[in-house]
């Protein structure tokens, strides 16, 4: 099984077990994460996400996930390495830590 399956497997049980907010981006190339977290933000209802900026929007959403008490699960497809994705690796809310197993290079099994 290749890591998209695993990380499909895994997402659908999050799903499954009613995660409040799931985004699927595709990491290949940075702007992909951009256009991925703007669109969770406009789906979101994110305040400030207008559609007009992808690249504000994808912060508004970043923002967002480190303040929210709902439960999330990011999936970063494609991504080869964290430096990768810069600026757009998604921050662990204020005060906490990133659950064990978040994170490149874990593969829970499913």
């Amino acid at each position: 099984m290749g890591k998209s399956q695993l990380a499909a497997a895994c997402a659908r049980r999050a799903h499954a077990e009613g995660v409040d907010m799931l985004v699927w981006a595709d990491a290949a190339d940075p702007s992909l994460i951009v256009a991925a977290y703007a669109q969770a933000a406009h789906r979101a209802g994110v305040p400030g996400a207008d559609g007009r900026d992808a690249e504000r929007d994808g912060g508004a959403f970043l923002d967002r996930l480190a303040v929210t008490d709902r439960t999330r699960l990011v999936v970063l497809d494609d991504l080869t390495a964290i430096e990768d994705a810069g600026p757009w690796w998604p921050r662990p809310p204020a005060g906490r830590e990133r659950r064990r197993g978040a994170g490149a290079g874990h593969h829970p099994s499913p």
